[in-house]
């Protein structure tokens, strides 16, 4: 699912340059700030995320294992003649 949260940043550096134009300083001193934080979190979180933070697979933890079925360890040394009977 998409967020949004980089392009809604983008618009809102767009609105900010748009203020800039139209406003007075104490209006720009005012929503500079938060503007500027939601830009920077929105950039920075997704670097982070998809660049800093390890990735894991989507279903959780790994738990299917690379190994064959004459290779597991689980239950070998029960009934280990069991089709031999004759």
């Amino acid at each position: 699912m998409k967020t949004y949260k980089r392009e809604l940043a983008i618009v809102l550096l767009v609105w900010l340059m748009y203020l800039v134009e139209t406003k007075d300083a104490e209006v720009i001193n005012i929503l500079s700030w938060p503007i500027l934080a939601a830009v920077f979190g929105a950039f920075g979180l997704d670097f982070w995320g998809k660049r800093v933070q390890p990735t894991q697979p989507s279903g959780g933890t790994n738990r299917v294992r690379d190994q064959r079925s004459s290779q597991h360890t689980v239950g070998t040394d029960k009934h280990t003649d069991l089709g031999d009977d004759k």
